[in-house]
């Protein structure tokens, strides 16, 4: 955490209050003093140690760097708890002016040597293009800038803060952004501001009358709460670290917050005493919180730890805090450099971390690893990883500013473990600037500011170094510089990176840039302007470089983890900068292609089918693990078919399990697959077909008829989804017999013979059956009783008649001459009656 000045315009206001605005140190003085926001204090307000302070770490207290640490945890005071009302209530009030904060950072590390074992490449593993793209026509980047707005700036009250200490956080539904002048909390979709107040204001019950600074903020997915931290600044002595809980996922004005806080030299074991803890850091997981950060006397002698147990302040307290003091335990010893603690969303996680780069020696970072941190924990030694070479930035020029834009030292700005879904690898993903040359290889003459991120594997053996890259302009002239950047990697292996780029041609902007998780290690695809800037940024008159930072933060959004956030700094109108919030929309899903088996039948039951899919670019499908609650969504238009469960095979593979109702439309649908984050994408017509069910048309046969004798019959049609309209498809009727659309044969035939004919029955849903039918027209009877024609009613006729009494027909003769009664066919009633005719002379 760097020092936060005032603005030129806000100086004049502040004089009033603290007398005279204190001058900024020389170049070589300022690296004596604490290069962090903590200390935006006027002269004589200025924190100042006492003797005490100047005390060596009592024999045992520092860490061993070469083994482990048991912790011997401490606790404080139960939390303070208030609702957002009153703390809103409290607020009323215009804030006063925030005095201005000297800058601590370590003079000692300008003159430190690189690791002899540090490969001079821009990434890592080394390849002739590490950034990808730059041929290729904006925007580049995998993510897509999406929704975006300004969580903060210089004219927020209180007014004229420089700088901002940019941080945010996003959850579920909101984000919050916790700034040195305000903590705001914004609707995650639209942007609307939900509650803000001073930073000072919100920690009022655990500041000790303090102002406060270097908040940073976090969403806990594990717990559900929101965590923000900060401290305060004393005139001398011990500062505070100040802690906030809320009470769950959303914040409204009936929410609350529990708020903690413990002075830094009085956890246990005792050390530090009088000293000033600078640049917290924020790290949460599943059991603690790890806040790590610089400390100060007169200069800085060394870096502290601390391991909160996370179920004391989700509890109501008291706190429980175990101190690991002296991770690095001199100006010029080994350990990590402003240690970050690191963040971790998994909830089976049973290890912490602290990373920084090594405070005695370039290119090489150090972690320490912290085993059962919900306990009592145990730090390790140092844990060394070589890093292709690093070395400090220098101050970054700006179209329009007349002093540089300061780029900090090499401290990493954000740390984060996270679990690449699609390959089951955890690693854990940093960042910070440097200075590069030309090829993007750390260099103290390179003449410009690239951003170094790495991805970091085997944690919790010996860690090593997966990959790594560099964003930097190669310009041969008035190069760009990308400075203050963070970086995350979302559950698709996709990372982003987002950082402020300013240049000689360039004003202070946001580019954003990253990498898919397909792409070659060590890569990364050329950088995108998400926000551009036309102002000239002079906040700060009579220095040698201008405030900037002091950190940023990236993450992926714990809905979807697909999403990726990151928050900015630009120059947003003349001498103003501000801080924005970016939505980087992952690659879209893949196309859908092709089913197996291609189609489903109505009235079908937990069927299983396999969606293949093609990917472009990155698209592809995804769905995370259980703990989140988007997933991915697959809908068969068209109604009438549920998709029971969707799993998740590959990006370009899931097994659907359907059920068809028997009414489904039939027909060829299309499949509409949606990502957790929203995005969607649909097939063409006949991915999957519901195939017409089988039409039946009845009855089997139809009877013969009689030249001049009416005929009547129905068709009726079965098995498809009536109304159905009957057609003749092939063959010829009796004529002039009539098939009607509703099914009906009939009319008077006035030609014999046989007629060969196929009726087809067309449904509701334009499926279809049909059936052949074969009807003979027998001439009219000339005799009655005469069944064979021959003109002789006799014996011959009896077998015939009998025939045609029991089915209806035969084949050898004329029916028509049976009916005896003109009835239409011949029936028992006809029997006398033809027994009489035939014995009739």
């Amino acid at each position: 955490m760097r020092a936060a000045r005032l603005a030129p315009f806000s100086i004049v206001a502040i004089a009033v209050l603290f007398v005279a605005a204190g001058s900024r140190l020389a170049p070589n003085e300022q690296s004596e003093s604490p290069r962090s926001p903590a200390l935006r204090m006027a002269a004589q307000h200025q924190w100042v140690p006492g003797p005490e302070a100047l005390a060596p770490l009592p024999d045992g207290v520092a860490c061993n760097p070469d083994g482990p640490t048991v912790g011997t945890p401490w606790v404080g005071e139960p939390g303070i708890t208030e609702t957002v009302q009153q703390i809103l209530d409290r607020d009323q009030a215009a804030p006063p002016a925030k005095p201005i904060k000297a800058e601590f950072y370590n003079k000692a590390r300008r003159g430190c040597p690189s690791d002899p074992n540090a490969p001079a490449v821009a990434n890592w593993p080394p390849s002739d293009t590490p950034i990808l793209g730059l041929d290729t026509p904006a925007p580049r980047a995998p993510q897509t800038v999406g929704f975006s707005f300004d969580t903060g700036n210089i004219f927020d009250a209180p007014a004229g803060v420089v700088p901002p200490d940019t941080m945010a956080a996003v959850g579920p539904t909101q984000i919050v952004s916790a700034l040195n002048n305000r903590i705001k909390f914004f609707n995650k979709t639209t942007g609307a501001l939900t509650f803000g107040t001073t930073l000072d204001s919100f920690f009022n019950s655990v500041r000790n009358g303090q102002f406060t600074t270097d908040p940073r903020a976090k969403y806990d997915r594990t717990s559900g709460r929101w965590f923000v931290i900060c401290v305060n600044v004393p005139p001398s002595g011990a500062n505070r670290v100040l802690i906030a809980v809320s009470n769950g996922s959303t914040v409204t004005n009936t929410s609350s917050f529990t708020f903690y806080f413990f002075q830094q030299d009085t956890v246990a074991p005792a050390g530090n005493t009088g000293q000033f803890l600078d640049y917290p850091s924020l790290g949460v997981d599943a059991n603690a919180l790890y806040i790590g950060g610089n400390m100060f006397a007169t200069s800085f002698v060394g870096t502290t730890g601390f391991v909160v147990r996370k179920s004391s302040v989700l509890s109501g307290g008291p706190i429980v805090v175990t101190a690991f003091r002296g991770l690095v335990s001199s100006a010029s010893g080994p350990g990590p450099y402003a240690p970050l603690g690191v963040d971790n969303d998994d909830a089976t996680a049973t290890e912490g971390y602290f990373i920084g780069p090594d405070n005695q020696v370039f290119s090489r970072l150090v972690i320490r690893r912290v085993s059962t941190p919900g306990g009592t924990p145990t730090i390790s030694g140092n844990l060394n990883l070589t890093v292709p070479t690093t070395t400090f930035p220098i101050n970054a020029p700006a179209l329009g500013s007349t002093a540089p834009l300061d780029t900090l030292l090499d401290q990493l700005y954000n740390a984060v473990i996270h679990k690449n879904r699609l390959t089951g690898l955890s690693t854990l993903w940093c960042a910070h600037n440097i200075t590069v040359n030309a090829s993007g290889v750390g260099s103290s003459g390179g003449g410009r500011v690239g951003s170094r991120w790495y991805e970091i594997q085997d944690l919790t053996t010996t860690p090593t170094l997966r990959q790594s890259g560099t964003l930097f302009s190669s310009a041969a002239s008035n190069p760009d510089s990308y400075y203050i950047p963070s970086v995350a990697m979302s559950g698709q292996g996709h990372m982003a990176i987002g950082t402020t780029v300013s240049g000689a041609a360039r004003r202070a902007e946001i580019a954003v840039a990253g990498r898919l998780g397909t792409d070659p290690l060590g890569t990364i695809q050329a950088p995108a302007t998400a926000i551009t800037s036309t102002t000239n940024y002079n906040a700060e008159t009579g220095v040698t470089d201008q405030r900037w930072g002091d950190y940023t933060h990236t993450q992926v959004d714990p809905n979807d983890d697909m999403t990726l956030w990151t928050v900015q700094q630009y120059c947003n109108a003349t001498d103003s900068w501000a801080t924005r919030i970016i939505r980087l929309i992952a690659p879209g899903p893949a196309a859908p292609t092709s089913c197996v088996p291609p189609t489903v039948s109505q009235g079908a039951s937990n069927v299983n089918i396999t969606l293949n899919g093609t990917s472009s670019g990155g698209t592809g499908w995804f769905d995370p693990d259980a703990s989140f609650p988007d997933h991915i969504a697959v809908a068969v238009n068209g109604g009438g078919v549920t998709v029971n469960s969707v799993t998740f095979v590959s990006p370009t593979q899931l097994t659907l399990n359907v059920t068809v109702s028997p009414t489904a439309t039939p027909g060829a649908r299309t499949i509409t697959v949606t990502n957790p984050d929203g995005q969607a994408a649909t097939s063409a017509a006949g991915i999957l077909t519901i195939p017409c069910p089988t039409i039946t048309l009845n009855p089997a046969t139809l009877p013969n008829g009689q030249v001049g004798v009416f005929y009547s019959q129905n068709i009726t049609a079965t098995g498809g989804n009536a109304p159905y309209n009957f057609t003749l498809s092939s063959g010829t009727l009796p004529p002039p017999l009539v098939l009607s659309s509703g099914g009906l044969l009939s009319g008077t035939p006035s030609t014999p013979g046989p007629f060969n004919f196929t009726v087809t029955a067309t449904d509701a849903d334009n499926c279809t059956g049909d059936r052949a039918y074969s009807v003979t027209i027998v001439p009219s009877c000339a005799l009655l009783a005469d069944m064979n024609v021959d003109t002789f009613k006799n014996g011959d006729d009896i077998q015939i008649f009998v025939n045609c009494l029991l089915t209806g027909g035969s084949p050898t003769g004329n029916c028509a001459c049976g009916d005896m009664d003109s009835s239409g066919s011949v029936t028992p009633i006809d029997v006398p009656l033809f027994v009489a005719a035939l014995l009739a002379p």
